[in-house]
């Protein structure tokens, strides 16, 4: 099996109810789901449940059975550095058929930024979260055991493990096209950074080529992504609280980008797209 994530993490279920407002990061609350551990949580019965940790089948599997045993959900809170593309898409279409109001409260990272914070029909972000995107991670169970491999080259490095293994990519990435052209997302800001990461291959991290982990979502970004249905969303306002919010939610800070799109493509000696249209633009004027 194939999974894209920022680490393998296993399922650990449960329910409780609490009440008041939830902190940030929401993991706060339940110390035991750490790095190999998740949890889906109904909080009191009235239609709101909470996610922390990986996505995955089970956690997919306990939001459906959760949404139809009692009152139908209507507020999703969560805080999740990822997880299993194809459990993170069934995720985000099941909340987006039940028009389920998407709140993060904490990360909302990887498969949690593109599909599950992207899907919603309504989304919020509470004060000292961020949501980041970062470039393809896979991590291949093989006979030989956990394989990862990130997104340079991934098939001819998936061909090594196993033959069959670039279908299966292939027909993830389709499944990701068709979600994206469903919800209408745009891949830009996708792109820029899968060629960030060609560039970076084989240098060393330099202040004209760090290297970064995660690229942390501004308003801006959310406009020219194409993310609809934004309610009370809290960003940084700068790259230094940016940090301060990432080293507050046990990231290395270092790792971490927050700015502009074309700033970002000029990383490792790249050029700007959007430079690059307005240049093609004026040939044909």
């Amino acid at each position: 099996m194939i999974q894209r994530c920022l680490a393998p993490l296993l399922f650990a279920g449960c329910s409780l109810a609490f009440a008041g407002e939830q902190p940030v990061p929401l993991s706060r609350l339940f110390p035991g789901v750490t790095g190999q551990g998740n949890a889906v949580m109904d909080m009191g019965g009235h239609g709101t449940v909470a996610l922390v940790g990986a996505i995955d089948g089970n956690v997919v599997a306990s939001i459906r059975r959760i949404g139809s045993a009692r009152v139908p959900i209507r507020t999703l809170y969560i805080d999740s550095i990822g997880g299993d593309i194809m459990s993170a898409i069934d995720l985000a279409l099941y909340l987006r058929e039940q028009r389920v109001h998407v709140v993060v409260a904490g990360r909302c990272f990887s498969a949690c930024a593109n599909y599950v914070f992207t899907g919603a029909i309504t989304k919020s972000v509470l004060p000292g979260s961020l949501v980041a995107i970062h470039g393809l991670r896979y991590q291949y169970h093989g006979s030989g055991g956990m394989t990862h491999i990130g997104s340079v080259d991934a098939a001819k490095k998936l061909h090594a493990v196993d033959a069959g293994a670039p279908a299966r990519l292939a027909a993830i990435v389709s499944r990701e096209q068709v979600f994206y052209r469903q919800v209408g997302i745009d891949q830009s800001h996708h792109q820029a950074f899968a060629r960030y990461e060609q560039a970076r291959q084989g240098r060393k991290a330099s202040a004209a080529c760090p290297a970064i982990e995660l690229w942390a979502l501004g308003k801006a970004d959310f406009d020219a992504m194409a993310i609809r249905g934004l309610r009370e969303v809290w960003t940084p306002g700068t790259a230094d609280e940016a940090r301060s919010t990432g080293r507050h939610l046990g990231l290395n800070s270092t790792s971490l980008y927050f700015g502009g799109k074309d700033d970002f493509e000029r990383l490792c000696g790249g050029k700007p797209t959007s430079s690059l249209r307005a240049f093609l633009t004026s040939l044909f004027r």
